[in-house]
């Protein structure tokens, strides 16, 4: 049986909130639907 870790959402707000407390902000660039999807759950904070 295999555990997925639930992935947080990152909106605006969080991003804001990120900015405000000077954390790192993680961004990649994906040029087509199946990289972006797999970029998506990796946890990276913006696609």
């Amino acid at each position: 049986m295999s555990v997925h870790q639930q992935i947080k959402r990152v909106t605006t707000h969080v991003l804001q909130e990120m900015k405000g407390q000077g954390r790192k902000i993680a961004m990649l660039t994906a040029y087509d639907y199946s990289i972006a999807r797999i970029l998506d759950n990796t946890g990276i904070d913006v696609v």
